[in-house]
């Protein structure tokens, strides 16, 4: 893990790069004491149905273990995310779809014609004058192309697993699709947090983020794995909050403050200008069924998008 500091707007934002999914899970903590007691203050909270408040527009929420976590306690989170969750998984085939073109390279290549840019002497000889000269065209081939998911798991505390469930599945509805039209996929995992180790629960000027990759470029699509990380939000409540919680080793708000929407449309310029390659994002907001089909349609718009001007350019 690499953490680095960063200025977003007004927020200094400490960001945490992990380079796995065993990375963000294996990594001691700086302060396992103070983490792990805020962890087992919100379980047990959850365990009596007491983690509950007022939240302007929606009334009162009560929240338990299962919606908090998106399974009944830790260790069947945990054996999940040992052998895969299917019913998670099912919930993707619930989606629709388009069908999307093959990618297109317009790498060049040298092509052969009765006029061109070099003349090939040995051709001319054997008589082939219809083919004697040559120039580097581009030429549309099937290739693999490289698409980078980032799949924005933010959210408030008063958020529950039913919710928060279909962010996962769009991520993992649209890789299938691309990987199915040839494409390669990598998946990220964050998670924004804005108003942290901040005095009295006042929001100050202090922001996380992390990153974690849950599905590298030539790693399989697992849907059954990794559906317990992105559909269920016990991954992020229970390896990413710690993190926050252990940082310069003060108590804070169990909320982390807001959920960070500004830190969200940083990080996506981030990657896209360190990856150089385009950066799809299924946002924090997708938390409905229809919200999570219509990402995935615009998702699939901006890639067909993107083949027409690569196969124009060709």
């Amino acid at each position: 893990m690499i953490e680095t500091e960063h200025k977003a707007g007004r927020y200094k934002v400490r960001l945490r790069r992990f380079t796995d999914l065993l990375d963000a899970v294996n990594t001691p903590l700086p302060d396992e004491y103070n983490a792990q007691y805020a962890l087992a203050l919100t379980l047990e909270s959850c365990s009596r149905e007491q983690r509950s408040g007022k939240v302007p527009g929606l009334g009162k929420v009560s929240l338990n273990r299962q919606d908090w976590l998106g399974a009944p306690d830790l260790q069947t989170l945990e054996q999940r995310m040992r052998e895969g969750w299917a019913d998670g998984a099912a919930m993707i085939s619930q989606l629709a779809a388009a069908e999307l073109p093959e990618p297109v390279s317009i790498k060049r290549r040298r092509e052969w014609a009765d006029q061109g840019d070099e003349l090939d002497i040995h051709r001319v000889y054997a008589g082939k004058l219809d083919t004697a000269w040559s120039r580097m065209g581009k030429r549309q081939s099937r290739a693999p192309r490289r698409i980078t998911l980032m799949c924005d798991l933010s959210c408030p505390w008063f958020q529950k697993a039913d919710a928060l469930a279909w962010r996962g599945v769009a991520a993992l509805k649209l890789s299938d699709a691309l990987e199915e039209a040839g494409y390669q996929v990598q998946i990220l995992a964050v998670n924004c947090a804005v108003g942290v180790n901040d005095a009295d629960g006042r929001q100050g000027n202090e922001g996380v983020a992390a990153v974690v990759p849950v599905k590298h470029y030539d790693a399989p699509l697992d849907l059954c794995s990794l559906a317990s990380v992105l559909v269920a939000p016990g991954f992020k409540r229970r390896y990413l909050h710690p993190w926050h919680f252990a940082t310069e080793g003060q108590p804070q708000c169990e909320s982390l403050g807001g959920a960070g929407e500004l830190l969200g449309d940083w990080l996506h310029q981030q990657l896209i200008g360190e990856l150089g390659e385009p950066v799809l994002r299924i946002g924090a907001d997708v938390l409905t069924k229809a919200a999570c089909q219509k990402s995935i349609d615009s998702a699939l718009a901006v890639v067909r998008v993107m083949h027409e001007m690569e196969r124009q350019a060709a």
